[in-house]
Order: C-alpha cells, then structure tokens, then sequence
C-alpha cells in the first residue's frame, strides 16, 4: 500500500506545490492528514537556470522551529520524507542558487509552504444504549477516540432482522441521541466511523430497548433530524436543483404586504446558511443545495417595510426537511423458473433490490419481444418480496419472451435488470399419440404369363385353381417347381 500511498499524495500535492516555488508563488497553505508516515512531497521549482538546490525544512513544534531533512536538485522534483511518529509536520521549501545565496534566508514569522497530519491509528468506536431524556423511545450514547475524526455513520433494524434504516446523528466525536424507530420492540444500532486519513473504525453494534414515554414527558417533535419517524416526514427529491412551494397566511400581512421570503437551508448536523435564492410572496421558489443527503429548510416572510421573523439559529428546527437522493436503487434479477404443465405451468421471477430509500411498493416487472423492447406491462406496485409468482397463460403471455425488473425509490430514482435469456413460457414437448401400418398403393403388374399360371396359390384361393402335374424335372424337385 506504501507505493499506492505515494502516488496518491503525489498527485495531491503536486498541483498544490510550496508556495515559493511555483512561478505565481501565491497559492495558500495546504494541509492534508495521510495514513502512512513514508510519503513523498513534490515541488516545482521557477524556472531559474541559478537555482542549484532546493532543500527542505521540517517543523515538529507547529512552525516555532525548523530543521533541515532534505536536499534534492531542481529537476528531481520530489522530497521523500519518513516521519518518525504520528502528529502534525509543518514544511517550509527554500532554495540555494549559485552564488550560496538561501531565499528565504530566514524562517521566523513566515507560514509553512504544507501542513502534514500523520494518522496511522484507526478511530476507536464507544457505543452503548441510553436513557432516553426528552420522551423518545430509543437513545444511544458514543464518542469516537480520534484526533482527526471525520465523520459517523450509523443505522438501526428490528432485532428480530429485517431492513436497515438510517440512523441521522450529528457529525461529532461524542453525543447522545433520542429517535423514534419506525419498528416495533426492541432494535439493533450499527454504528461506524472515519478520520480525515481515511482510516476506518472497527464497527460497533448495541441493542437498545424501546422505552414508552412516560406520562407528563414531551415527545420529540416529528420530522426534525434526530427523529424522522416515518418516510412521509421528509420530502425526497433526486435533484439538487428542486422547487419549495408555500403559501402565505393572509392573516399577518400588513398593509405593507410582503416584499420577499428569504430562504435558509441547512445540512442534517450542520449550520445554518442563508441561500442565495429569494422567493416570492406567491411562490414556489427554486433552490439548489450542494452535496446529496438531508436537508432542511426555513422559510421567512420579509414584510413591505422589512419586518420579519428573527433568523433561525443554532438549535433552531427546520419547517421542512428534504431528503436529496441522487442514486438508482440497485436491482438484479437472480433467477426465472418456469415450471413443467405438471407442477401448474407458473412462472417465477427471483430478484434482490436494495435501497437506503427503497419505496414501500417499489417492484415492476415488464416483458417484451425483444431484448431492448418496447416493454409491455406485467405487473407493477408490488413489494420487495423478493419473487413474483403468475400463470402465462392467464395473463396472455407470448410463449417466448424478455423480462426486465425495475425498483424505484423514494425520489422516483428508479434502477434496472434484465434477464440474461429469453424466458420461454411453452414446455410442451411434442409425443406419438397413436402409431398404425397402412398398405401402401397396388402396383401394376404385367400381363399373364404360362409360368404365372402355374405358381403356387396364396392362402384363401378357391381350391378350384388347378395346380401343376406332379412330375420329375432335370433338378431332381417335382415338375413345375423350381428352387
């Protein structure tokens, strides 16, 4: 992994050199956290045919001290650097033309040209049940052990199995949270995490027990991050780019009416941002957010004169929360079976789907007379079951045809898969009911001759017939037969 590791440095830092060597000599300083304390730092010089060496110096003090660790001709274009522990390296490049002339000549005061995080250590995962504090059912407590922590991922299922859900938690090294699960009894949480040097945790799971509220306890509010109860909650859509439509309440306009509706949108765990997009007092408004995931938005009507309602602030709940979803549920059709007329002629369909957001009734199946269509309708809303069941002949299936088999998601993502082979619904094996010998058409014979008139009589002749004399002939058998 060491070589894989330094290419890929390499190619981060190449294009953001120290700053000082690059011709511009204006870029900012970079920092990057690296899992291997091998790695190699790569410059480019200015083109200056004086510059002799480039050498450079190395910070373990956070840029309070230097000292040299490297020198390497201009057209080497790379350091390789081996840290003897993990933590923070500041790097200043300087180099020495000709004349033994050093720039910088001194240190003290000027930025490192690249901050290096070395993190070898996987984070270190803390997970256990909670009690639950503002009246919901379920709670868990973590704290991730990582100096450059990044980020969680966590979800939960019925500890009886089943589907997995997401769990939204902040993005911070400890917290507790509260949700409502959307199954029943107790529930399994599968929590996971990563650091900034892409190193990830050892998987920590925990069974927590569903507590009912007791009497007198406030339940959390649906619909805010902490507690998405049900699909219906959050609004998917799978764009960045969508439209918020709202209706003002006529009853708090002033004579001043309503001049605009200022928009402030914020990422599940994050700050609120005020969004570059203005609406209207009659709506709807188009917004574009950054990345996929949740998101949720607050909606402010500024009055004629510019009264309006404070800003929203850290803690502040959302009056929507959209979920953007850009990814086709990944569908695969595992298996198509038709059976012999004996066991009642059906056809089965096998199939896996899986989605974060997968729709409750997400499977449609389609048959056509070519492999890339038009697809006709077989059937469609039906669960992700796993397996469809019909008989071709009630539905008026042709007897040799394509399937495909699509899902669809929560945002109308919808992904795809088609058997391999043309599915053939007709079994029936041609057999011989009946099998008899019929006499093929006379032949005409020639006419009568002496020797026919003397041949022996078939079975049946009238006995009148009158037969050859008996009587010696040269072969020695009686007159008129031969052998």
């Amino acid at each position: 992994m060491k070589p894989a590791w330094h290419v890929l440095l390499t190619c981060w830092l190449f294009a953001v050199a120290p700053a000082g060597l690059l011709a511009q000599g204006t870029d900012p300083i970079k920092t990057h956290c690296v899992p291997t304390r091998d790695f190699r730092i790569p410059f480019t010089p200015a083109n200056d045919p004086r510059i002799r060496e480039v050498l450079l110096h190395v910070s373990t003090d956070k840029g309070q001290t230097y000292q040299p660790v490297a020198t390497e001709p201009p057209n080497k274009r790379y350091f390789s650097f081996q840290a003897k522990d993990d933590g923070w390296y500041f790097f200043i490049v300087q180099t020495n033309d000709q004349n033994g002339v050093r720039t910088p000549s001194d240190f003290r005061g000027l930025p490192p040209s690249l901050r290096v995080c070395v993190d070898t250590q996987k984070p270190v995962i803390n997970l256990r049940a909670a009690q639950p504090l503002d009246g919901s059912p379920a709670a868990i407590q973590w704290s991730i052990q990582d100096d450059n922590f990044d980020l969680i991922d966590a979800h939960y299922r019925s500890t009886a199995g089943g589907e997995w859900y997401p769990l939204f938690l902040p993005q911070t090294a400890t917290g507790v949270h509260g949700w409502k699960p959307v199954v029943s009894g107790d529930v399994e949480v599968r929590m996971q995490a990563r650091d900034k040097a892409k190193h990830e945790a050892e998987p920590r799971s925990v069974i927590v027990k569903q507590i009912q509220p007791r009497p007198g306890m406030t339940p959390v509010a649906a619909g805010t991050p902490n507690t998405p109860n049900t699909p219906s909650d959050v609004r998917h859509v799978k764009s960045k780019k969508f439209q918020l439509d709202y209706q003002l309440d006529d009853s708090t306009k002033g004579p001043s009416g309503v001049e605009s509706v200022i928009i402030w949108k914020m990422r599940q765990g994050g700050p609120w941002q005020k969004c570059k997009e203005t609406g209207t007092p009659e709506g709807p408004a188009t917004v574009t957010v950054e990345t996929a995931g949740r998101w949720g938005f607050r909606l402010i009507p500024r009055s004629g004169v510019g009264l309006a309602e404070p800003d929203p602030r850290l803690g502040d709940q959302p009056d929507l929360w959209i979920e953007v979803d850009e990814r086709p549920p990944q569908v695969k059709v595992t298996n198509v079976v038709v059976a012999q007329a004996a066991d009642g002629g059906n056809l089965t369909v096998y199939w896996s789907a899986s989605d974060t957001f997968l729709h409750a009734n997400p499977i449609s199946l389609f048959y056509s007379n070519a492999p890339e269509g038009p697809w006709t309708d077989l059937a469609h809303d039906l669960p992700n079951s796993g397996s469809y069941n019909c008989k071709p002949e009630e539905l008026k299936l042709p007897f040799k045809f394509y399937l495909k088999v699509t899902a669809i998601d929560e945002a109308g993502n919808s992904g795809e898969d088609k058997w391999r082979d043309a599915v053939k619904v007709d079994l029936k094996i041609p057999r011989i009911k009946r099998i008899d010998v019929k006499p093929s058409e006379v032949r005409e014979q020639s006419p009568a001759s002496p020797q026919s008139q003397t041949q022996r009589p078939f079975p049946g002749e009238p006995a009148s017939r009158q037969l050859p004399v008996p009587g010696k002939s040269p072969n020695g058998l009686p007159g008129g037969w031969m052998p």
